[in-house]
């Protein structure tokens, strides 16, 4: 009886994709993208993905390189651009090769401990001078 019933629901199947091929591909192609998108969803569980950090907080070297990195990016044409990442590719992707490290890493370890020196010297100074004026006495006449 149910196998009955399946195959005429595939027989009815068929007729209609005979028929209408069109509309059966685009119903196809709109519950396959509505199906992954709740997949995605569900994987996903709605994160939230805009990290900010704290600009009262130190930075470390990591975060000062990424800058650093960033800037040297924008800063170089897209032919150095790929040269670059060859050299990051056989640097660091590529385990038991020794070479000297690639120019350009020189270039992104000086900017980041610039960035860096700079950011905590500001953050430091800012820490001195609140530190002043909760100490300093104010007279009313």
């Amino acid at each position: 009886m149910i196998f009955k019933e399946l195959n005429r629901a595939h027989n009815k199947f068929l007729r209609y994709a005979q028929t209408h091929p069109g509309s059966l591909t685009m119903a196809l192609l709109g519950g396959s993208t509505l199906a992954g998108l709740v997949l995605f969803k569900i994987i996903d569980g709605g994160h939230d993905y805009d990290y900010k950090r704290n600009p009262k907080q130190k930075m470390s070297l990591d975060e000062a390189r990424v800058i650093a990195m960033l800037e040297n990016a924008k800063e170089s044409s897209w032919q150095e651009n790929i040269e670059n990442a060859v050299d990051a590719q056989e640097q660091f992707m590529l385990p038991g090769r020794r070479r000297e490290e690639p120019k350009f890493m020189d270039k992104i370890e000086l900017r980041s401990m610039e960035i860096l020196r700079n950011q905590h010297d500001k953050l430091d100074e800012e820490e001195k001078r609140k530190r002043e004026e909760s100490t300093t006495t104010t007279y009313w006449k």
